[in-house]
């Protein structure tokens, strides 16, 4: 909140995938490594930042993937994810149920 990039709702949280806080977030983390670019983010347990609300997680999880994006094409960020366990609580969960992205065909024959 000190910086101007979080709300109070959203620090009171005390999980934040705002993409503000992302952003100042990776300029923070290179800044204390002194690194020009940093070799990995990942969005750790991004389903805190919104229990119980799928569609605001997705919504965040986008917004935070687009200003990932942006810094990996600035050179700022090497790669990025998610770190989840998430996934795996519920049995037959799979990734793709979480992800924010929607689903590309697949080519016939293959997995």
């Amino acid at each position: 909140m000190d910086a101007g990039v979080l709300t109070e709702d959203q620090a009171a949280a005390g999980h934040s995938l705002a993409a503000d806080y992302v952003r100042w977030q990776t300029a923070r983390n290179r800044a204390q490594l002194g690194r020009e670019r940093l070799d990995l983010v990942l969005l750790h347990n991004p389903e805190r930042a919104h229990r119980g609300d799928r569609a605001a997680l997705h919504a965040a999880m986008r917004d935070a993937f687009v200003v990932l994006e942006a810094e990996a094409a600035a050179g700022n960020v090497a790669g990025y994810g998610v770190a989840t366990w998430a996934v795996w609580k519920k049995r037959g969960s799979r990734w793709g149920s979480c992800s924010p992205w929607p689903r590309k065909p697949r080519a016939a024959g293959t997995t």
